[in-house]
């Protein structure tokens, strides 16, 4: 029961983080594309990772996890792109 309470957290988590990533990647895609694609492949590879981590049942109160929290660096640089793109349209530089 603790791993199913682990997986439901992870994928709760995830479900926060999903939408204002995919809409920072589209968003972001549009100045930046290959740098985005970069960052969207990262976030998801550390998703997959901080998931697994999440429901390693080897891992006392789901430490594993931290092996994945890079998605969170990922996602931060595609915040920062997004703003820089909306900057650059604002100023017309």
């Amino acid at each position: 029961m603790y791993l199913f309470n682990c997986a439901q957290r992870g994928h709760g988590n995830f479900l926060e983080n999903h939408p204002s990533a995919v809409i920072a990647l589209l968003l972001a895609g549009v100045e930046y594309p290959i740098t985005s694609t970069v960052l969207g492949v990262g976030w998801s590879i550390s998703r997959i990772v901080y998931a697994v981590g999440y429901t390693r049942p080897d891992k006392d109160k789901g430490q594993g996890r931290l092996a994945g929290l890079t998605f969170w660096f990922f996602q931060l640089g595609l915040f920062g792109l997004t703003g820089w793109s909306g900057l650059k349209m604002v100023m017309w530089l």
